[in-house]
């Protein structure tokens, strides 16, 4: 299914998307992807699926912010979804996130993408600090996650997986000093 939403947020590759109806058919892609969800808790039932499409929407609609759908600029893909999630609002406090179709791994967009949120979280939505993890045996989102400036600072219990995942977390000048490194949304 391609549909054309409007894109509030784009990087040179990639147009982010507000999750809504219509989109829910991506989500249910996404998210019934074994290969997407084996390290998040997967696989997802369709009534869990529907439960996080629906979460991503009361998040946008409480906090602004939600794991958003993405789009490939040029031919209006789906990819995925990155954005954030509340983690400690009340403090300015946002969990990094990012999840991508399989056919495309491997080609930078991860990077890319969180790389547009980032710089959204701190310029635009003036976040304070960005926290993050990944499944212990996901070294690559671990070494994307430092990549873009992120340090570790705990490994904590993630329900859903029944393990202790890595944690990091980002502040707004540590950004900046990588920011450059990595590339930067437009």
């Amino acid at each position: 299914m391609q549909s054309n939403p409007e894109r509030f947020l784009t990087s040179e590759r990639l147009g982010f998307v507000v999750w809504e109806e219509k989109l829910r058919p991506w989500a249910r892609r996404l998210y019934g992807c074994d290969d997407v969800t084996r390290l998040i808790g997967g696989p997802f039932s369709q009534e869990q699926i529907d439960q996080r499409f629906a979460q991503e929407i009361a998040h946008q609609e409480r906090w602004g912010v939600q794991y958003w759908p993405m789009v490939l600029r040029e031919t209006n893909s789906f990819v995925g979804c990155c954005g954030l999630h509340p983690y400690q609002p009340e403090r300015s406090a946002y969990e990094l996130g990012f999840h991508l179709l399989p056919e495309f791994w491997g080609q930078g967009l991860g990077t890319e993408a969180a790389s547009a949120v980032i710089q959204h979280a701190f310029t635009t939505l003036e976040v304070k600090v960005l926290v993050s993890g990944h499944h212990p045996n996901n070294e690559r989102s671990g070494a994307l996650l430092q990549k873009l400036g992120f340090d570790f600072t705990h490994d904590a219990f993630y329900e859903a997986t029944g393990l202790r995942h890595p944690m990091y977390i980002l502040f707004p000048q540590d950004w900046r000093r990588t920011a450059v490194s990595v590339g930067s949304a437009q």
